[in-house]
């Protein structure tokens, strides 16, 4: 396929060297007459290392690439099964893995040019990167509306002298909009990229947040009206991708108990202690500072949470599910 003046190329990959002993797996020369790049297993969940030196010299000459496969030291099931080391102990682990496959390469004049985990590893490092990349992305939405369907009706009658009248007023004009805008903020994620479309929204919050407060200083009820209708819009436009966003981020077999997770610790360090955290920082600074801070400390976390996680492409992602499984059972 070409895209313009550059010829596009696919990296066609296998698992290999994952004979023992006397044992036999695959047939590695066959595969490296298909494949640009292998993944050589390291000695911990298969391999020994006569192996690993003929799998490195057979795929140098076949001008095929090696990577180093790592994974946990268990050889009996064959590294797919969870281990609950330290963080330390796997990342010796891993990096005699690596050094024991570039000594054995370099022997034969060939180089380890990559690393894929391998297996139960391979599946914990999806999962809890997946888990911290959906659980953060949820802070900011959670904060913000408990801002403007909590927080907000407290400050503006208690601290401006608002109504209590004018406040509902604000925030069931602002939801009666939410009713068009979150389905609106879905569609819009499913047609261009999710995760730009949910990061653009927290960033604006953040700085929405400041203009707020400041608007409704005056007293104004249009300009509060104004406020929490764009405030509760940009909530719109992250609410409506994020069951879609969390979903996404965990392999097939672990979505609904991995999106579940999410939302209860997302609940627990967002939304429900929100209405808790802006009262106190009220009490202690008598102005909205430090509750403008917290929204802005609220919308980076979820930046950051967004900027960990995967980002399928969504025209392809109903191609992309049925392999998500597929991917990690030849991990």
């Amino acid at each position: 396929m070409r895209r313009g003046s550059q010829m596009a190329t696919i990296d066609l990959n296998s698992d290999v060297g994952e004979s023992f002993g006397r044992w036999s797996l695959g047939n590695d020369l066959a595969m490296f007459n298909s494949v640009s790049s292998a993944n050589v297993a390291c000695g911990f969940h298969a391999g020994d290392p006569s192996v690993i030196r003929r799998t490195c010299r057979e795929a140098a000459a076949a001008g095929v690439v090696s990577g180093a496969h790592v994974g946990y030291r268990a050889l009996a099931g064959f590294g797919r099964r969870f281990m609950d080391i330290s963080p330390t102990e796997l990342a010796d682990d891993v990096v005699y893995q690596i050094g024991a496959l570039q000594a054995l390469a370099a022997v034969e004049g060939a180089r380890v040019q990559y690393v894929k985990p391998h297996g139960g590893l391979y599946n914990a490092i999806v999962t809890h990167t997946a888990l911290i990349s959906a659980a953060l992305s949820r802070v900011c939405p959670d904060v913000l509306y408990a801002l403007f369907t909590v927080f907000v009706a407290v400050y503006a009658t208690k601290e401006l002298g608002m109504t209590t009248g004018d406040v509902l007023a604000a925030i069931l004009i602002g939801s009666a909009f939410q009713l068009f805008l979150i389905p609106a903020g879905g569609a819009l994620t499913d047609r261009f990229n999710r995760r730009m479309v949910y990061g653009i929204a927290a960033a604006a919050t953040a700085a929405w947040i400041q203009v707020f407060f400041l608007i409704i200083q005056g007293r104004s009820e249009v300009m509060l009206i104004i406020g929490v209708v764009l405030g509760l819009a940009l909530h719109a436009f992250m609410y409506g991708p994020q069951a879609a966003y969390i979903t996404e981020q965990f392999p097939a077999r672990l979505r609904y108990a991995g999106r579940s997770l999410a939302y209860t610790l997302a609940g627990v360090i967002g939304g429900a202690v929100a209405p808790l955290i802006f009262t106190a920082l009220s009490a202690a600074s008598g102005n909205w500072y430090l509750i403008a801070g917290y929204l802005l400390l609220a919308s980076i976390v979820t930046i950051v949470g967004l900027a960990i996680g995967r980002n399928p492409q969504p025209e392809a992602d109903l191609r992309l599910l049925p392999n998500d499984d597929a991917q990690e059972s030849h991990a």
